[in-house]
């Protein structure tokens, strides 16, 4: 019996491992899952007309609601982020002169940050940690931004991803650095690539990958396998990036090997 059973386990995975090497899917989805998203930045539109004076009463007088716990807020005057406003409770406020609220919050679930702007002209701008989401991040963000509205007692009337960090690790060292950003050039499938500069006591700085023209979104890659992803669009964008990213990866990796 136990033979037998042992004999199943072998054949399950065996016909697994097949499938795993046939599929080019089935490699992405498991390579997909080496990605660390950290966060998030969106634009956030609202039904309502904010009120600045309506905006300051609630983040006095809610310290919690749902998963938010407010931490902190600063209000800024209409030069931007150089004038702050003081309130005193019973005292003149001139409202008139607010530009934008900042409001700093803490996930109790997850113990990311969120980050809130909130501008007079119906949008708030969120933003927020991922580090201890484990799957479906584009619903997160989506539960968080209702959240978010909520807490303020408004409705969302649109929603834009504005920017995904996130990173990853890959097999590398500095003595076949150079070789590996030499064959991402020939790859031919980034817009650019930004040369690393010895930094210190001769030590080699990131180097900065370029998938978009005209679009600051890059990889910055450590000589030591860490590769960080700045201002990407969304998901999917990071998705595709890195599966091209990691098919030259993983080729050069071989070709090391096979040396």
């Amino acid at each position: 019996m136990i033979t037998l059973i042992r004999d199943q386990n072998s054949v399950i995975f065996v016909i697994w491992f097949i499938f795993y090497i046939l599929s080019p899917h089935v490699q992405l989805y498991f390579r997909m899952r080496t990605i660390n998203y950290n966060m998030y930045q969106l634009m956030c539109q609202v039904n309502e007309v904010i009120s600045f004076e309506n905006t300051l009463k609630v983040l006095r007088t809610v310290f919690s609601s749902g998963l938010l716990t407010l931490e902190s807020f600063v209000i800024y005057g209409k030069s931007g982020f150089k004038t702050k406003l003081e309130y005193i409770e019973n005292q003149y406020f001139p409202f008139q002169d607010v530009g934008s609220i900042h409001a700093k919050f803490n996930n109790n679930e997850t113990r990311n940050k969120v980050s809130v702007i909130i501008f007079s002209n119906m949008k708030l701008k969120i933003s927020g940690g991922l580090s201890n989401v484990s799957a479906d991040h584009m619903g997160y963000i989506e539960r968080m931004t209702v959240r978010v509205t909520s807490y303020f007692s408004m409705t969302t009337a649109s929603s834009s991803l504005s920017l995904i960090n996130a990173q990853i690790k890959i097999k590398m060292s500095p003595v076949i650095f150079r070789k590996f950003l030499y064959s991402l050039q020939e790859s031919r499938k980034f817009f650019s690539i930004k040369e690393p500069t010895l930094n210190g006591r001769g030590r080699i700085s990131c180097a900065k990958v370029f998938p978009f023209n005209g679009r600051r979104g890059h990889f910055s890659v450590d000589p030591k396998g860490t590769v960080q992803l700045f201002g990407f669009k969304c998901i999917d964008e990071v998705n595709k990036s890195v599966g091209e990213f990691l098919d030259i990866a993983d080729a050069h990796i071989k070709s090391i090997s096979s040396d």
